[in-house]
């Protein structure tokens, strides 16, 4: 959706790192979206990942009933990552400093789901039944 945005970040240690400057405007393009199928009636669920910044424009611009993250053991996220496709390998490097961001403050309003032990269809029954518990 966008194309620009991505910059190159000398890091402390000398390495280059990618970084990405416009999460305000994805969390506004994704609330608006949302809110534009909610008024039509559909439920809508957004997943994926979004600094801090994203999330305040999201919530901002629309109501959001329930939080969850899925939060699987450092161990199985490192096997997951290599199953993955190698455009989408994240490294160990990059799963640390997601950790670290995603246990921050920020999200202790979030309902974290350990899915270490779970397939995907275990979780989606998890999750559906906690809609339904707290609805």
């Amino acid at each position: 959706m966008i194309i620009s945005g991505f910059y190159k970040n000398k890091e402390p240690d000398g390495e280059e790192a990618w970084r990405y400057s416009e999460w305000r405007l994805v969390g506004e393009a994704i609330a608006l979206m949302s809110k534009n199928f909610a008024d039509h009636g559909f439920a809508v669920v957004i997943g994926g990942y979004m600094h801090t910044e994203g999330w305040g424009e999201l919530s901002s611009n629309l109501k959001i009933n329930h939080k969850f993250m899925l939060y699987p053991a450092k161990e199985t996220i490192k096997i997951r990552d290599v199953e993955r496709d190698e455009k989408y390998y994240m490294g160990e490097e990059t799963i640390d400093e997601h950790i670290d961001y995603l246990s921050s403050p920020a999200f202790d309003d979030f309902i974290r789901i350990d899915s270490t032990e779970q397939n995907v269809e275990e979780t989606v029954e998890q999750i559906i039944e906690l809609v339904n518990r707290n609805n």
